[in-house]
């Protein structure tokens, strides 16, 4: 039976999967620590300075690589003698590695496997970068992509690199992979610790510790653990809302309960990073498309169609959540992040080996991999992320039409405005019968019967019950024998010019009353003549308004007014509307 094995070397993790034509076959996932002994070799391959192993001794990097490959096949059981010496004739490797890496650290790294003892043959190996195993992981899982390009995007443990590659039948990578160290797993875990141990006030007791070189060791060995134990709350969070950390750091022994709230709110800033990484990636490969390459035949990375995620980094929600939310585009990522690319590799193994067997080409296309690959799906373009539409605006009206709304509107307007101006002018100029005249003031009252002369009854106002004004002459001057005082003023309401006062017939002249005194008269002794009375002012014409109170203006004359503002506003209107061809 064939066999497709893909192997990824990582700085904390390496992953091993095999899969067959039909089924996946099974996979493997160790600490790179376990495998050999020595760290952060992987940035070290192609280095020309060697490296110093725990003996002492110098040693490549690339050959430390070598040892770590080989020990991890060793651990995949595939249910095959591991002595046997031809388990691997039927088999194919990929070696997925990273982006990052130059010709010369490939060339050395595939030198150093191929001298192994327990590798494969290197006829039957495959050298496949990361993002290209990511894609054809991510192919066979959501179905092929059509041409276009699409972002990989890998969370290590020791940093984020973001790359370009174009899809179709061969893809390929456009322009140069960035990286950016300060956003890793790594740094995730070291804020999750400080979270833990900031809550649970254990930061003190490392401070402290720390100082004692006694206490020291201890203090250095707890922490590895409860970092440890952050890593694994961290991935714990990705599927679960919150989780208990047991912390026993010195003398502190106590529980922490993290929340995803609380670590995603610690992860937000450098997850904008990473955003920004990707936007710079997509501009370095825009300006690398446009320059050479095969891959500058009609393509835009600008316009790239999805998101591709690796890494372990990648299962954590707010990963995926902030790349689709702050670029716009669908993000792809697999079940198992962390082991998407060995996938990938062990498809590409597959499809490499079935072209091999049917003298294709040592290389397959991606197509291939797909068509090879265990549980086909078929080819599936992934839809950009929605737009916003825009409405297109309303047609505007005619010239014409706009010309007759806005007149309406202005006569509208003007007509309500002479409304409220002519009924605040009756309601401010209008005198009610209930309004009280002022002391000392004559009224006249209408022709009655206890008044057989014809003229008005005169009365004073203020004055005691059971008392009259005194007579008046005609010509307006107090009769003589009447009480001395104060001359009153005489009454606005007197007819003027001869004019017919109310109540008496036309023809006949009623005598103008005259207004009492404001205090009461006092009686002269007898024989002493009285007082000269002093001439009346003109009382004003009532026509004008005058005097105090305005007793002037009748009720008809208030509402006459305003019925001639609302007809001659009707036919202002009216002219208006019948020049923009509407009748009143």
């Amino acid at each position: 039976m064939a066999i497709g094995i893909g192997v990824k070397i990582g700085t904390a993790n390496s992953v091993a999967v095999a899969a067959s034509e039909h089924s996946w076959e099974g996979a493997v996932s160790v600490e790179t620590s376990a495998l050999v002994d020595a760290d952060d070799f992987l940035g070290r391959v192609g280095d020309p300075v060697p490296m110093l192993d725990d003996h002492g001794r110098t040693i490549a990097a690339a050959e430390i690589y070598a040892h770590a490959v080989a020990a991890l096949l060793a651990q995949l059981d595939l249910g095959m003698n591991q002595t046997d010496p031809t388990r691997f004739d039927d088999a194919h490797l990929s070696v997925v590695f990273p982006d990052t890496w130059t010709d010369q650290a490939v060339d050395e790294a595939r030198a150093a496997l191929a001298a192994h003892p327990d590798a494969v043959p290197a006829e039957s190996t495959t050298w496949v970068p990361e993002s290209r195993a990511t894609l054809a992981a991510a192919e066979h899982a959501e179905g092929a992509f059509g041409d276009g390009t699409v972002v990989v995007c890998d969370l290590g443990a020791t940093g984020v690199t973001v790359s370009v590659l174009t899809t179709g039948a061969d893809p390929v990578p456009v322009g140069r992979p960035v990286r950016l160290d300060t956003v890793s797993g790594n740094e995730f875990d070291r804020l999750v610790l400080a979270h833990t141990l900031r809550v649970t006030g254990a930061d003190a007791e490392v401070e402290s510790g720390l100082a004692d070189p006694q206490r020291s060791g201890a203090i250095l060995d707890d922490v590895n653990r409860l970092r440890a134990d952050c890593r694994r709350a961290k991935e714990s969070l990705s599927v679960d809302t919150d989780t208990v950390v047991d912390v026993r750091v010195g003398d502190v022994r106590t529980e922490a309960r993290v929340v995803r709230d609380d670590i995603e709110d610690l992860l937000r800033a450098p997850i904008l990073e990473s955003v920004a990484l990707v936007r710079e990636a997509l501009a370095a490969s825009a300006a690398g498309l446009d320059t050479s390459g095969p891959a500058a035949a009609g393509m835009n990375p600008a316009g790239a169609t999805a998101v591709l995620l690796g890494g372990g980094g990648a299962a954590i929600p707010l990963v995926t959540e902030m790349l689709s939310s702050t670029l716009r585009l669908p993000v792809v990522g697999d079940p198992d992040p962390a082991s998407a690319s060995a996938a990938g590799g062990a498809l590409m193994a597959g499809a490499a080996l079935a072209a091999h067997r049917s003298a294709i080409a040592p290389v397959a296309s991606t197509a291939a991999i797909v068509s090879a690959a265990p549980d086909e799906r078929p080819l599936r373009e992934i839809v950009p992320a929605p737009s916003t539409p825009v409405t297109e605006p309303a047609p505007r009206l005619s010239r014409r039409k706009r010309g007759t709304l806005i007149t309406l509107g202005a006569a509208a307007l003007a007509l309500v405005t002479a409304t409220g101006l002519s009924v605040g002018t009756g309601l401010v100029g209008s005198v009610g019968e209930s309004t009280p005249p002022p002391a000392g003031a004559a009224t006249t009252t209408a022709t009655s019967s206890q008044n057989p002369g014809g003229g008005p009854g005169t009365s004073v106002a203020g004055a005691r019950p059971g008392t009259s004004a005194a007579p008046v002459t005609g010509a307006g001057t107090r009769a003589p024998g009447a009480g001395t005082g104060t001359p009153g003023r005489a009454a606005t309401n007197t007819p003027t010019g001869g004019a017919p006062a109310p109540g008496t017939s036309p023809g006949r002249t009623a005598p103008a009353p005259a207004p009492a005194p404001a205090a009461p008269s006092v009686p002269s002794a007898p024989g002493t003549p009285s007082a000269p009375s002093q001439p009346e002012p003109e009382a004003p014409d009532p026509g004008t308004g005058g005097g105090s109170g305005g007793g002037g203006v009748t009720p008809g004359g208030v509402l006459e007014g305003p019925g001639r503002v609302l007809d001659g506003t009707g036919q202002i209107v009216c002219g208006v509307t019948g020049v923009i061809g509407v009748d009143c």
